[in-house]
C-alpha cells in the first residue's frame, strides 16, 4: 500500500466496501483460529456467508464476474477466477503485463548506485547481459505495495542497507498496476506481477546470475502477497519475508490464493497494522507464514493514532496519517532489521517472544525464552523458528537512533483492587525512559494480583536503578479508583531473566507521583 494507505478511507464509504463484503467476508472475523479451522474443514472461502447477514445485503448490490481466462499469451500462464477454484474469491480479474508494465532494477553490492535494468518482454537476452560479479551471493527482491507514486524512498534505503551486506539485490516496479484508488483491481494484479517475478527469477537463476537456494524475495503489503504468488512458481526458494502482507482481500482466502507458508522454504510475515479493516487496519492478525511476528502486539505501533476509531474526530488528513502510521512503520523496522545486523554483537536485534496471542503477550505472560534462546526477527531470522513471535519496540526512532529497544517484564502488586491511570518510567544512573503506561484510566487492577507489561527503553540503558509511578485515579461515584494504595511488590526483569524487586510496601495517592528505587540485580 502506499506511503499513506490513503484510500482506506475511502473505501469505507464506497461501492467498493461492497465488493469487499462480496469477496472478503473474513475481514470482520475477529476469531482468527474460527477462520483457520473453518479453511481447514473446506477448500474455498466465498461459501460462509452465513457468518454475516450484511454480506448476503451486500451481494445483492455487486454485479457477478464473468468466468473467463485472461493473459495467457504474457508467459505468466493465464488467470481466472472460475467459481470452485482457489481464486473465486478475487473481486476483479488481473490486468496483464502491458497495462501493468512491471520494471526491475538490478544492483550488485560493487555498483550499488549503478541500475541494470531487466525487460520483462526480452527477458532472456536481458539477463543474459546483466553483469553480476558474484553471482553466489545472496539475493534480495525488493516489492513495494499499494499505489502509484514513485520512487519509493523506503526501497531504496533498504537496497542500500542490503547492498552494505554483501547481497545483490532487485527492486520490482509495478506502480502502473497499483494505482489508487483501486485497491481491488491491485490485489487481483498481485497474481500477474507475481508470476512476472517468479519467471524473472527463475531466468536469473538459470543464466547463472543468483542462486534460488539463496533467495530472499521481500514484500511490504500487496507486495507480501506478490511474495506469496511468486514462491509459489520458483522452486525452492529460500526465504520470504512479507512486511505487514495485505489484509483486506487476502484473509482467509484458499492459502493458493494468498501468502501461504508452503511459498518458500521459509515464509516471515512481520505484522504491524491487524487493525480490523473497519477501523482502518491494512495488515492482518492472521498467520501466513512459518514464522508470524507480531510487533508491539501487531495490532497498532507506539506512536502510531488508534486507527479510523480514533480518527474519525480529527481531520481528513489526520485520519490519513493515523490509519497509515503503523502500516508504513514495517520497512523502517525491517531496514533497520537489516543495518543492525551489520554488527549482531554491539547492536539491538529485535529479540521475539513466544506467544500465542497479542492478548497473552500485551499482558505480560509470554516474557520467556525457551532452551534454545529468544530469536532476533528480520534479516537475522533462523529457519528454525516457527510460530507466532513477539516483540516490542520504542515509538520513534529519532532520540535513541533506533526503534529497537531493550525490553523488560514490569510487574506490580498491589494491596486493593486499583482502577486508574498509572504511568511508570525506567530509569538508570544517567538516563531517563519516555512514559510507559502501565494501565489506562478504565483498566484494573486486582488486589494481590501481579499486573505485568512489557516496557522497552533506549537500547543503552542496560541496568534500571529507578521506577517513577504517577496515578490518576479512575473519577466515578461508585466503581471509580481508590484514592490511594500500597505498592506490596514492584519488580523489573530483563530478557536474561535477572530480577530485581522493591517490597517495602510504598503508598501512592491519587494525583501523586512515586519513585521507588530498585536493589541490585537478584
Amino acid at each position: 500500500m502506499t506511503a499513506k494507505c490513503k484510500t482506506v478511507g475511502s473505501f469505507l464509504f464506497s461501492f467498493s466496501l461492497l465488493l469487499f463484503f462480496r469477496r472478503s467476508y473474513c475481514s470482520l472475523i475477529q476469531d482468527y483460529d474460527k477462520c483457520t479451522l473453518w479453511l481447514k474443514t473446506d477448500g474455498s472461502s466465498c461459501q460462509a456467508s452465513t457468518y454475516f447477514s450484511i454480506q448476503n445485503w451486500a451481494l445483492s448490490f455487486v454485479p457477478s464476474f464473468s468466468s473467463r481466462k485472461v493473459c495467457c499469451k504474457d508467459g505468466t500462464g493465464c488467470f481466472s477466477i472460475d467459481k470452485d477454484t482457489p481464486y473465486e474469491c478475487y473481486n476483479d480479474l488481473p490486468s496483464c503485463m502491458d497495462v501493468v508494465k512491471p520494471k526491475f532494477y538490478f544492483y550488485t553490492p560493487e555498483r550499488n548506485q549503478d541500475v541494470q535494468m531487466i525487460d520483462y518482454f526480452n527477458l532472456e537476452d536481458s539477463v543474459e547481459q546483466l553483469e553480476v560479479a558474484q553471482p553466489s551471493k545472496p539475493f534480495f527482491a525488493i516489492v513495494h505495495g499499494f499505489g502509484s507514486d514513485w520512487p519509493k524512498p523506503w526501497m531504496f534505503n533498504m537496497k542500500d542497507k542490503l547492498n552494505d551486506l554483501d547481497n545483490n539485490v532487485l527492486i520490482v516496479r509495478w506502480t502502473e498496476g497499483a494505482k489508487d484508488p483501486w485497491y481491488f483491481k491491485a490485489s487481483a494484479n498481485t497474481r500477474t506481477v507475481g508470476a512476472a517475478l517468479a519467471r524473472v527469477v527463475n531466468a536469473l537463476n538459470a543464466a547463472g546470475k543468483i542462486s534460488i537456494s539463496t533467495s530472499t524475495i521481500v514484500g511490504f503489503s500487496l507486495g507480501g502477497q506478490i511474495a506469496g504468488h511468486a514462491g509459489s512458481n520458483i522452486p525452492k526458494l529460500a526465504r520470504i519475508i512479507a512486511l505487514d502482507p495485505a489484509g483486506p482481500n487476502f484473509q482467509c482466502m484458499h492459502p493458493k490464493a494468498r501468502l501461504d507458508s508452503t511459498d518458500a522454504i521459509f515464509v516471515q510475515a512481520i505484522h504491524t497494522h491487524g487493525e480490523y479493516f473497519v477501523f482502518g487496519g491494512c495488515g492482518t492478525l492472521q498467520q501466513f507464514g512459518d514464522m508470524d511476528v507480531y510487533m508491539n502486539g501487531g495490532v497498532t505501533q507506539p506512536g502510531c493514532g488508534r486507527g479510523l476509531s480514533q480518527a474519525l474526530t480529527e481531520f481528513i488528513s489526520f485520519m490519513v496519517e493515523a490509519m497509515s502510521c503503523s502500516h508504513n512503520r514495517v520497512p523502517k523496522l525491517f531496514t533497520e532489521m537489516v543495518a543492525n545486523a551489520k554488527n549482531p554483537e554491539n547492536s539491538c536485534n529485535f529479540t521475539a517472544f513466544p506467544c500465542t496471542s497479542t492478548e497473552e503477550w500485551l499482558s505480560g505472560n509470554c516474557f520467556q525464552c525457551p532452551e534454545s534462546g529468544c530469536p532476533s526477527v528480520g534479516y537475522l531470522a533462523g529457519t528454525n523458528n516457527v510460530g507466532k513471535f513477539y516483540v516490542n519496540t520504542l515509538g520513534d526512532n529519532t532520540t535513541s537512533g533506533g526503534y529497537c529497544g531493550r525490553q523488560y517484564l514490569l510487574s506490580l502488586i498491589t494491596d486493593k483492587f486499583v482502577k486508574g491511570r498509572i504511568v511508570v518510567e525506567l530509569k538508570n544512573q544517567t538516563f531517563e525512559a519516555k512514559p510507559i503506561m502501565l494501565q489506562d484510566t478504565n483498566d484494573v487492577i486486582i488486589a494481590n494480583s501481579e499486573k505485568s507489561i512489557v516496557a522497552t527503553v533506549p537500547y543503552h540503558m542496560t541496568e534500571i536503578v529507578e521506577v517513577e509511578l504517577i496515578y490518576n485515579r479512575h473519577q466515578a461515584t461508585t466503581g471509580g479508583g481508590p484514592p490511594s494504595f500500597k505498592i506490596l511488590s514492584l519488580s523489573v526483569q530483563s530478557v536474561d531473566g535477572r530480577r530485581v524487586t522493591n517490597t517495602t510496601g510504598v503508598t501512592i495517592k491519587d494525583s501523586e507521583t512515586k519513585r521507588i528505587m530498585l536493589p541490585k540485580n537478584e
